[in-house]
């Protein structure tokens, strides 16, 4: 059996390193100081696991992975890669649209539940906000920096400590910001 490599700072289940940390102090970081490729490798490679919100079985469920999403859209742009990084844009915002009004019902025998609060929770009104938080990603990554925020503070109505949609909405204005002084 091949041993196993720990990659710089990542998360193992025994430190229980948030992948926020995670994606604020290593990929952030190595996406802006020019080196979008091994941003790019860094995500790919990283296992996201249960206790970060990374089950998702392929599909598009749990902050992190979705964050994961566009930043490797991000560093596909850097990397001059515009067709693919846009695909990437357009499948997160095409997702949020066709999900947006999905019934849900709880599987009581899932293996893990997102919350704990599970009797009081609107699953409907989660999901939307959801679906508005992977469209807003997806605006933000085309450059849409309006609509982007716009989205994101559909989330923060619902939901004024969602972490991605504070942390997003403010590099959105930041970004839109910088353009007008140009």
């Amino acid at each position: 059996m091949p041993a196993k490599i720990k990659m710089e700072n990542t998360p193992t289940k025994t430190d229980h390193k948030p992948v926020k940390a995670w994606k604020e102090k290593v990929i952030i970081p190595t996406y802006e100081v020019g080196k979008p490729e091994k941003a790019l490798k860094l995500l790919m490679q990283r296992q996201f696991h249960p206790w970060e919100g990374g089950e998702g079985e392929g599909k598009l469920h749990g902050v992190q992975e979705n964050d994961k999403i566009l930043y490797q859209g991000l560093a596909l742009l850097k990397i001059k890669k515009k067709r693919e990084a846009e695909a990437i844009f357009h499948k997160l915002i095409q997702y949020g649209k066709e999900h947006m009004y999905d019934e849900f019902k709880i599987d009581y025998f899932a293996v893990s539940l997102p919350d704990l609060l599970i009797w009081e929770e609107d699953l409907h009104l989660k999901n939307r906000m959801h679906c508005h938080y992977l469209i807003a990603l997806g605006e933000l990554g085309l450059g849409n920096f309006e609509m982007a925020i716009q989205k994101f503070e559909e989330v923060l109505h619902t939901d004024r400590y969602h972490t991605g949609a504070v942390l997003h909405k403010s590099l959105a204005q930041q970004i839109q910001s910088r353009l007008h002084y140009l």
